[in-house]
């Protein structure tokens, strides 16, 4: 069996060619910060260390322009400045989070993305 011929070609077995980014950020709500994300055959790997301003909205729009996620997946953070926590959760091709204080919050989020 000729294993170089079947490397060669992984896109006709189904495997997909990865995708990495780092997002757009909404810096009405982000004072500075990093994101990125790479993206590996349905899986979506975002990592996220940002400091934002208190919020009091619920589903506030942090991060755009990610890969669609087919399944929201919810993700508590913990912020490096108090015990304050927020939930961080994926929506569409946004990272979104709830109400919450000042700080900076830091983690990852693995989501099955299209």
């Amino acid at each position: 069996m000729d294993l170089v011929g079947v490397n060669a070609n992984l896109n006709a077995l189904g495997v997909v060619t990865p995708e990495s980014g780092t997002g757009i950020h909404n810096t009405y709500y982000i004072q500075r910060g990093s994101t990125a994300f790479r993206k590996i055959n349905g899986i979506c790997f975002l990592y996220f260390d940002i400091t934002i301003i208190s919020t009091n909205t619920e589903d506030t729009i942090l991060i755009t322009n990610l890969p669609w996620c087919s399944m929201s997946v919810y993700h508590y953070a913990v912020n490096a400045d108090t015990d304050s926590r927020i939930i961080f959760y994926t929506y569409g091709s946004e990272l979104r989070c709830g109400a919450g204080e000042a700080g900076r919050y830091f983690g990852y989020i693995v989501y099955p993305a299209i």
